[in-house]
């Protein structure tokens, strides 16, 4: 069914450009009406549409009597009240829906703008109105009789943004249908429903100057979460505050992790000690304190760049800024939450951006005069700790809620390049092996990467080393396993790499634990995969063909193969039998790297080889073929099967062919060549090691070139 926006857009197509200049502005009138109101026909509408478009055709007395008792008739609001979701494309109705069955929520942050009634502002008790924020002017400012008594950023849950959409730059006053729709969502921030709970009907309107995304989150505290295997005899816990603040939003969680103190985000940079000797040591700084992350950060930003109004440097010392907090040692040791740092920033006129981890802005606070002599302050939280942003801020600045992350998978397999250099893999066991190369390079301000692998390729214990130095890294995973830990220091970049030799398959695990002989294995894989993985050797498929490789591929055989028994002629003869004890088994390496060295051409599909119907021609060697089998073995596993026509040939007994694909070039290749000297290649001077090495990279060569 077609959603309100389709049709709007529908009707403007067909009749808004070409209708009389004065019908145009009651056109856009009854559409808008219709895009916002409920209960509305839209047949109906139509006809109010085509009556405006074309008014002579109808009688001009007649569409404009139309056009009055439309808008009479629909502009009750109670028969046909505004409905918010009418705007919304279905895919936007169903999310919306869902959410509102799930109990999911988003939060908002919402810059407003409170107005009063004069005759409620008492001076005795004003004290009590404002907001912890931000105090009442000395000037009234009036608007529409009523007085502007504070600005001020609060913190929302609402089930989507179309309501802000709607209402930012616009006043909702006291008694309309936009204040009943908005006013109850503002009273989901804790502050605003205080002082609501404290003197009600104080706030006569309100005004959205800006509105900012800050994710979303369910109702996981409605019930107790279940702990154990057995949820019926599972013990009920209760969330914790923190937890619950922590479901509510990151602007009221207390920041105060101790054991943090850098992580790994592309706008972070830190330069640590290499006179110290372990990574620990390195990274912490003498003048930090425990949980107090807040504190650490303001005073490391803010130290000695604010000026005073003369110019002059106004020093910021820890006393200062807990001063301006209005703490003590006493209670800050449970951390600060957003919130309660921002008088700091109000104080000095200055800028705050908080960022997750995913890259989101999830709070910003902006001065309503803002000071241009002192820098912003750009961080990033991830849950229970803050850290300082200080690379490339103004790419960051720019950066809008637009600009999303969004995964995608290219469709092309990817060709690897010819190497330039040689691999220079370094093995190392601890992470405070960085140090010795860090002294090693020195420290120039070039920007390096440095390439490390683990003894016993163990990623998970460089992870946890990492995290107990207090180093959030950043981490890659392939086949439910680490494959990539990377962290930032002193402008080197270290990557610890899995050893394994393709991270999406199970297939090329090895354990090295000599960088030497690493190194040369990495090189020999490369130049393998680069010789037999070429683009000139890629096929197309559409859609259609994906399908049918889906369907019909090739399958390897699993089940347990029992002896086999020969045919029964008599009673007196014992039929031939053989024994599953003298079955040979399949080395999957040998099978494969025989079968692929006698590979000497290969076919390339173009977009403009398709699929067609098998009406009995000469059989190609090196067309693809669907057949179907009438009966299963090892080689026919399935109802239908590809096979090139080179094997159709070497069958007893043709199966029956449903369809053939042609090639449009065929490319002749030499893979005995590329084994011939991959085996020619010394890796390691141990001969086990060297041939249980070689065979490794092999399989996983011809795992990956047969699934391509």
């Amino acid at each position: 069914m077609p959603s309100v926006l389709s049709r709007v857009s529908e009707l403007k197509r067909r009749f808004y450009d070409y209708a009389p200049k004065k019908s145009q502005e009651k056109i856009d009138k009854v559409l808008e009406m219709y895009k916002d109101k409920a209960n509305m026909n839209f047949k109906t509408v139509e006809n109010m549409v085509m009556a405006l478009y074309s008014p002579s055709l109808f009688g001009r007395d007649k569409v404009e009597k139309m056009y009055e008792n439309f808008l009479s008739k629909f502009q009750n609001e109670e028969a046909f009240p505004i409905s918010w979701t009418r705007g919304m494309t279905n895919k936007e109705k169903l999310q919306d829906r869902r959410d509102r069955i799930t109990g999911t929520k988003r939060g908002f942050q919402l810059h407003v703008v409170l107005y009063t009634q004069e005759k409620k502002l008492d001076p005795k008790k004003k004290d009590e109105y404002m907001s912890t924020q931000e105090k009442l002017p000395t000037k009234l400012k009036r608007t529409r009789g009523l007085v502007q008594i504070t600005r001020m950023h609060i913190t929302v849950q609402a089930y989507s943004s179309r309501l802000f959409e709607e209402l930012k730059w616009k006043l909702a006053i006291r008694g309309t249908k936009e204040f009943r729709q908005l006013y109850p969502i503002c009273l989901t921030d804790k502050d605003l429903a205080e002082r609501d709970r404290k003197i009600p009907g104080y706030i006569d309107a309100i005004y959205i100057q800006d509105w900012t995304a800050i994710g979303r989150h369910g109702n996981y505290w409605k019930n107790p979460e279940p702990a154990g295997k057995n949820p019926k005899k599972a013990t009920k816990r209760v969330a914790t505050t923190e937890e619950r603040r922590a479901v509510r939003g990151p602007r009221i969680t207390r920041k105060r992790s101790g054991d943090k103190v850098a992580i790994a985000f592309k706008y972070c940079s830190y330069q640590i000690d290499t006179t110290k000797k372990s990574f620990k040591d390195a990274l912490r700084k003498g003048e930090h304190r425990a949980s107090e992350c807040w504190i650490n950060t303001i005073y490391d930003n803010f130290q000695d760049k604010l000026l005073r109004p003369d110019k002059t440097k106004n020093v910021i010392t820890r006393e200062t800024i807990l001063e301006v907090l209005g703490r003590t040692e006493a209670d800050i040791q449970d951390g600060l939450s957003i919130e309660e740092v921002l008088p700091f920033f109000q104080k000095y006129k200055l800028k705050l951006r908080v960022y997750d981890v995913f890259y989101n802005l999830i709070f910003k606070y902006d001065p309503e005069v803002p000071n241009f002599n002192n820098p912003a302050l750009f961080c990033v939280t991830d849950g229970d700790h803050i850290y300082t942003l200080n690379t490339d801020l103004d790419r960051l600045a720019q950066k809008t809620t637009s600009d999303e992350y969004h995964l995608t998978a290219c469709p092309n397999f990817y060709t690897p390049e010819k190497q330039a250099e040689k691999a220079n893999y370094r093995v190392v066991e601890h992470i405070d092996e960085i140090m010795d190369v860090l002294r090693e390079l020195g420290s120039d301000e070039e920007e390096k990467v440095v390439y490390l692998v683990h003894k016993t390729d163990n990623l998970e214990a460089i992870v946890w080393q990492l995290y107990d130095a207090g180093y959030r890294p950043n981490l890659k995973y392939g086949i439910g396993k680490l494959s990539w830990v990377s962290l930032t220091v002193n402008k080197t970049t270290f990557v610890f790499r899995s050893q394994q030799l393709i991270d999406w398959a199970i297939d090329g695990c090895m354990e090295v634990s000599d960088a030497g002989v690493f190194n040369r294995m990495h090189d020999a894989k490369t130049e393998f995969h680069y010789q037999l993985f070429k683009g000139e050797h890629k096929s197309f498929y559409d859609d259609q063909d994906l399908e049918i490789l889906d369907e019909c591929r090739t399958i390897a055989n699993v089940g347990w193969l029992k002896s086999l028994t020969g045919r029964m002629t008599s009673s007196k003869h014992r039929p031939h039998t053989i024994s599953r004890s003298s079955l040979a088994e399949i080395d999957i390496s040998k099978a494969y790297t025989g079968a692929f060295m006698r590979i000497k051409a290969i076919p390339v599909f173009n977009e403009f080889d398709i699929w067609e119907p098998y009406t009995g021609q000469a059989i190609k060697k090196l067309s693809l073929y669907v057949v179907e089998a009438s009966e299963f073995d090892l080689f026919f596993n399935k109802q239908f099967n590809l096979v090139y026509g080179c094997f159709l040939k070497q069958l007893p007994v043709m199966p029956s062919i449903k369809a053939v694909k042609h090639p449009s070039v065929i490319k002749k290749v030499d893979y005995a060549r590329l084994v011939t000297e991959l085996w020619g290649t010394r890796i390691s001077d141990d001969n086990e090691e060297d041939q249980v090495l070689k065979k490794t990279m092999q399989t996983a060569a011809m795992v990956c070139w047969r699934s391509r």
